[in-house]
């Protein structure tokens, strides 16, 4: 069970990001290289005015790197908001061990610190809606996403009674809204997802989603994974109901979807108390907004 933000395997910085351009992407060799973030697999630089280079910093990481690499070159045309299908996919060397890849950059900020307008619900439920019906034929498989929630209950119940002791934010409203979607039946088809829909994987401009970035975790499954991000995005309750409404999401489906978004609030709210200000900023006000949704 991971607790906190998993430690880098590998030093990466801006010498080493040069070499790796000069040697095998030279065109971009003299644009200037500036530091984005570090997530748990990946660290992104931006480079230029137009591109980010994408790293992993673990070995876990890499074919979470290679599902992008495959499979958002399929359906890049077919969605509406941008996905950052990679132009260029880089090689490992004597300095560095693993594949990289080169994206898109695109104007904006993620989702926590960019909050979407409310109309940005509809683009959201138009998006899944296009995503979940595509040919999901050979998707990676996945044990964490996608899942009927009984399979993540072992380590769910563990952060819950320790977020119990800790906060105020696990309340019988979130323990009732939990207990409903695990006694929803699973469905029996299975849609292709997008995996890990939290605010830091969804880019915002000017109150717009612009672009859907860390496909990473893509895989088969039950739509609740991904339309758990109406909570996370959304404050306003009836943004969230004309999402839905408009998803064609049925009343089951939502209540499975309620339960992934106490799964995502736990599971950053937890991780975050150890050392991620962001983690827990989205996890508190995901589990506010699920103890006032009606």
């Amino acid at each position: 069970m991971i607790t906190k933000e998993p430690q880098a395997e590998v030093h990466i910085d801006l010498p080493l990001i040069q070499h790796l351009l000069s040697t095998q992407y030279p065109q971009l060799a003299n644009e200037d290289i500036q530091f984005l973030d570090a997530g748990w697999d990946n660290e992104n630089y931006r480079i230029g005015k137009n591109h980010i280079i994408r790293l992993p910093r673990r070995k876990v990481a890499v074919p979470l790197l290679l599902n992008e690499v495959n499979w958002l070159p399929k359906i890049q045309a077919q969605l509406q908001i941008d996905i950052p299908a990679p132009i260029f996919v880089g090689q490992k060397d004597g300095r560095y061990p693993w594949p990289w890849t080169i994206i898109p950059w695109r104007q904006g900020n993620t989702a926590n610190l960019n909050r979407p307008d409310k109309s940005a619900a509809i683009t959201l439920a138009n998006f899944l809606k296009k995503l979940h019906p595509m040919d999901a034929t050979g998707a990676p498989e996945n044990t964490s996403r996608g899942v009927h929630l009984k399979e993540k209950m072992s380590d769910l119940s563990i952060r819950i009674n320790r977020l119990k002791i800790k906060t105020d934010f696990i309340t019988p409203k979130i323990e009732q809204q939990l207990a409903t979607a695990l006694a929803c039946p699973f469905p029996t088809k299975k849609c292709l997802l997008h995996g890990d829909l939290h605010p830091r994987n969804i880019i915002v401009h000017e109150g717009k989603i612009v672009s859907i970035i860390d496909w990473g975790d893509i895989t088969d499954g039950d739509p609740a994974t991904d339309l758990a991000s109406f909570w996370m995005l959304f404050a306003e309750q009836a943004a969230i109901e004309n999402g839905l409404a408009i998803y064609g999401a049925s009343a089951d489906l939502i209540k499975r979807a309620i339960g992934w978004a106490v799964f995502f609030g736990v599971i950053l709210l937890d991780t975050g108390l150890q050392d991620n200000e962001q983690h827990t900023e989205i996890g508190a006000v995901t589990l506010r907004r699920l103890n006032a949704f009606k």
